[in-house]
């Protein structure tokens, strides 16, 4: 919880498209209904109000590699001015120019995020524990994934 902050919209593709009615579908139209009413729901960016200048507002962008970069386009012609885009952010280091180039011409602030598992510390840490015996390192992250559905997740995400 965030107490200074406020869930006002998801923008879910996937499930409220093509696989409503998977099993994923299911849990997803589950959660929906546990969401606060004034939480708006859309399959498409394009869908969402324009947010009015000056409004203090966050966009986490969490899609595939390849959407990402429409999406945050999409998000910067709603009026968006603050992004966090999750990892990897696009397929290519020239897409995240062009990405960086729109955003900085729209004096919009992008947040990026990253796959923890293959950044460098990360890396060195896992070399650090096999070099020395006795140590060891345990990595925690709150991904709310049950074994039995990691599956789907990265069938989703490739």
């Amino acid at each position: 919880d965030v107490p200074c902050a406020k869930l006002v919209a998801i923008v879910e593709p996937w499930f409220l498209g093509t696989e409503a009615e998977t099993l994923g579908g299911k849990d997803f139209a589950q959660f929906k209904k546990r969401c606060p009413a004034d939480v708006a729901f859309h399959a498409r960016v394009d869908d969402l109000p324009s947010v009015s200048p000056g409004t203090p507002l966050l966009a986490v962008v969490a899609g595939r590699a390849r959407d990402n970069p429409g999406l945050l386009r999409a998000l910067i012609a709603k009026g968006v001015k603050n992004i966090y885009l999750e990892k990897p952010g696009a397929e290519s280091k020239e897409e995240l120019a062009a990405m960086r180039a729109c955003a900085a011409a729209a004096g919009v602030s992008v947040f990026m995020g990253y796959m923890k598992n293959v950044s460098k510390f990360v890396t060195l840490a896992r070399e650090y524990e096999t070099q020395n015996p006795g140590c060891h390192i345990t990595y925690c992250h709150n991904n709310a994934f049950c074994r039995e559905e990691l599956g789907e997740c990265f069938e989703r995400n490739r």
